[in-house]
């Protein structure tokens, strides 16, 4: 576990059933008492059957998170697999509502949409086969929740970290091309009486894509995240959150700034045509005009402009008409 003043992160993974550093030993919980429970296995094949109904059956995955009273489940009592947990499965109509947690968007997938309950359904199967050969990690990244919604959005947030966050963060892993070799997953899940947000996230290769030292593509070995890694996912939701929290007050001032100039434009037209092109000559002189009336001194034949003719079209003017039947003329 590695924490930070804004971040906690927490990561359990599972060894593939074909990795040859695999102990055939994995994480289940914790007792009544907060110690870590492991099973042991016999052999791959026994690891195989036991893992699977933990991770991917119908009475095995209960929790990786630090909440005490999910923590002191026995292992005997039934529960969901790994999908059906990140949809909120376990949790009550109350709690979920009580949390403002929405079963439709909860789990994000890779492209950035929320996963349905047939997805679900089918990634369970998908990743039981690829947990033959790939390793499964599974972490819970941890957020204060008035930091997250005073400076970007949940849910804007949980887009950027699931599209753009994750992708970089499995290259610096030493992955290629995660976007087409791996399959990841973010869900939301909130305590709003802890004032927290945390994300469940899992990654799995689905074909070869770790880069080896003899520059060949082959699923990854080594198990654990080390500290670099850990640390890198954790600063770019940093930076995400607060290079948000810097242009955003930048964006909204610039965007209020082309509104107002997009009232001197036809909005109607694509090209952003000015909405009467032959103003601009009459503009000018109205500028003129009135830097020399504030001058207060002027002459009748000033050579730039014809004031007596400039007044009289200012005072029949309609500002910015726009021209019925005839084509926009463009800059």
């Amino acid at each position: 576990m590695s924490n930070s003043p804004k971040i906690i992160f927490i990561d359990h993974p599972y060894f593939a059933v074909k990795n040859k550093d695999n102990n055939y030993r994995f994480y289940k919980g914790k007792d009544a008492n907060g110690k870590r429970i492991y099973k042991q296995c016999k052999d791959k094949t026994h690891y195989a059957k036991e893992v699977k109904q933990y991770l991917f059956g119908t009475n095995g995955f209960f929790t990786y998170s630090r909440d005490e009273k999910k923590a002191n489940i026995t292992l005997t009592e039934k529960n969901m697999n790994l999908f059906e947990y990140m949809l909120g499965e376990t949790k009550d109509i109350s709690s979920m509502k009580a949390n403002n947690m929405i079963r439709e968007k909860m789990m994000m997938l890779s492209n950035g949409k929320f996963a349905t309950d047939e997805e679900a359904i089918k990634k369970n199967y998908l990743w039981s086969k690829y947990f033959d050969n790939s390793n499964i990690n599974l972490m819970v990244l941890s957020f204060d929740k008035t930091y997250i919604d005073e400076n970007i959005g949940i849910d804007k947030f949980q887009e950027e970290f699931t599209t753009k966050i994750m992708p970089m963060f499995l290259k610096k892993c030493g992955y290629v091309d995660p976007k087409k070799n791996l399959d990841w997953v973010v869900a939301l899940h909130s305590k709003l009486d802890r004032n927290n947000y945390h994300f469940h996230i899992g990654f799995i290769e689905k074909r070869p894509s770790y880069l080896s030292t003899t520059n060949k593509l082959v699923y990854k070995q080594r198990l654990n995240l080390n500290d670099t890694e850990i640390n890198f996912m954790k600063r770019q939701s940093v930076l995400a959150i607060e290079r948000e929290k810097l242009f955003k007050p930048a964006i909204i001032e610039l965007n209020n700034s082309l509104e107002e100039y997009k009232k001197y434009f036809n909005y109607k037209d694509k090209s952003f045509s000015l909405k009467n092109f032959n103003s601009l000559d009459l503009e000018y002189k109205i500028l003129r005009l009135g830097k020399l009336l504030d001058e207060g001194s002027f002459k009748r034949d000033e050579k730039h402009i014809n004031i007596d003719d400039t007044i009289k079209k200012i005072k029949g003017i309609k500002l910015f008409p726009i021209a019925r039947n005839k084509p926009a003329h463009r800059l």
